[in-house]
């Protein structure tokens, strides 16, 4: 914009003074033709600004649209992580569905989850039949129920009612959306299937394709390389603080998201509103 103003303020100066160039060298010539060529230099005068005004106008809206389009702030990229952020994950409630016997719920629940079985599975390094077997060793008495919860464990989550919106807010403003998750093979369909909007984002990363976990280094370089990404661009929430921290290690903006208002003030902090 600045060297706009400059080329069109010194093309305005340069036909004034050609104009008024021309006037001199008539009048001192005595030519009949001076008087006309004064008054056309006289119409320049009014005109060349005016004109010179309405460019810049045409200009600077020309330069609002392109800023409309484009985020304000350093932040470009903004990177979600997914259980209990866009999905809730109610594996309790989930469990209770099955109308278990109160020591049947109690042993596939400690076989399942939270245990470092389960946190492991993420990691998709062997196959879900495989993963399975190590829940049963937990509970061999308790196959049947096992293979139950396990088979339908999609059911366990569901879309947060702001998910879809928010993040096509996102999209609208200029922000490219990813997800970095940690999620085992075996869920992953109910991923898709439950957030039908996840082919419209501009990545993701998933634990159990990249073979990595949150919260180590790798994972988080493999979102930066696999689509080109800068650290100190992104601004990424995980419901957990040592996901959130080491992103903040890798360079990026993070915080620990705790539901949706708290996260859209935080992200005002970043300029992104």
């Amino acid at each position: 914009m600045k060297k706009l103003k400059q080329i069109l303020a010194l093309a305005g100066v340069v036909l004034l003074l050609g104009m008024y160039g021309s006037t001199l060298v008539f009048a001192l010539s005595d030519s009949p033709r001076a008087g006309s060529l004064f008054g056309v230099s006289i119409g320049l005068t009014i005109l060349v600004p005016v004109v010179f005004y309405a460019m810049l106008m045409v200009a600077r809206m020309l330069e609002g649209r392109k800023r409309a389009m484009e985020p304000e702030t350093k932040i470009k990229n903004i990177i979600f992580d997914v259980g209990n952020v866009l999905l809730s994950f109610e594996w309790d409630a989930y469990l209770e569905s099955f109308g278990f016997p109160k020591e049947t719920l109690a042993a596939v629940k400690r076989a399942t989850y939270p245990n470092s079985d389960w946190e492991e599975r993420d990691r998709g390094v062997l196959s879900p039949e495989e993963y399975f077997q190590l829940f049963l060793k937990r509970a061999p008495e308790y196959e049947a129920q096992l293979r139950q919860v396990i088979d339908r464990e999609g059911d366990s989550l569901r879309l947060f009612d702001y998910s879809k919106t928010w993040i096509q807010y996102l999209q609208s403003k200029g922000y490219r959306v990813y997800l970095l998750s940690n999620i085992s093979e075996h869920m992953l369909p109910s991923f898709y299937e439950k957030m039908d909007f996840l082919p419209g984002l501009d990545g993701a990363i998933f634990s159990c394709e990249v073979k990595m976990l949150k919260p180590e280094p790798e994972i988080y370089q493999a979102l930066f390389t696999t689509y080109g990404l800068r650290p100190e661009e992104c601004v990424f929430m995980d419901d957990r603080q040592e996901n959130v921290d080491a992103a903040k290690a890798q360079g990026m903006g993070a915080f620990v998201f705790t539901d949706f208002p708290a996260a859209a003030k935080e992200l005002e902090k970043y300029g992104i509103v």
